[in-house]
């Protein structure tokens, strides 16, 4: 049985991933550690929309079950960064059931630290955050699985690695898929701007 995790900034809820599948089968260590590595990560994404660690922790073992049964048809070289995808689609996917819209109201600017003196900036990082919301939303799976990725510090070459495909696939296919749907963002603000002449 591995070990439970307790991570310094995390004292409410205690991470424990099973060391065997719904199904009775082991799991392969690889990914309970990798599991204990990114709990933090893990916790953190869509944490006020999915608004319960108990939730959070089904869905990384979840995650950790469905990796490890990948990873025996197909060898996975970077362990974390499978894992990551693999959660941050379920929760998406968990939160699209639930049919959630991310909120951004009056505790989302409070979060920023939004100060008199430095509303400018907070009002730049916010217009950024939103846009990003709106880019990913009209990106295909694999393009916001990318994104995800990209945006927890994993480069092009280790994301191609753990996915088994050439790097520079990988980027152009990233770089299109961006492209796509920055594209459909800006039409659609177009039609908006058409229809409220």
């Amino acid at each position: 049985m591995p070990a439970c995790s307790t991570t310094a900034g995390r004292s409410r809820y205690t991470l424990w991933v099973c060391d065997r599948d719904e199904s009775g089968e082991p799991v392969d260590p690889q990914f309970i550690e990798a599991a204990y590595a990114l709990e933090s990560s893990l916790f953190s994404y869509r944490r006020r929309e999915i608004g319960c660690e108990s939730v959070t922790a089904d869905l990384i073992q979840s995650s950790v079950n469905a990796a490890s049964r990948a990873a025996h048809s197909k060898p996975v070289e970077n362990p974390p960064a499978y894992l990551y995808s693999v959660f941050t689609r379920k929760a998406d996917k968990y939160l699209a059931s639930k049919g959630f819209e991310i909120p951004v109201g009056d505790d989302f600017i409070e979060d920023l630290g939004i100060r008199d003196a430095d509303r400018p900036i907070a009002a730049e990082e916010l217009d950024e955050r939103i846009l990003m919301r709106e880019v990913k939303a009209h990106m295909d799976e694999w393009t916001r699985q990318v994104c995800n990725m990209r945006i927890n510090g994993y480069s092009i070459e280790e994301i191609a690695r753990s996915l088994g495909e050439p790097t520079n696939r990988v980027a152009v296919r990233y770089s299109r898929g961006v492209s796509k749907a920055a594209n459909r963002v800006i039409k659609g603000d177009k039609r908006k701007l058409k229809a409220d002449d």
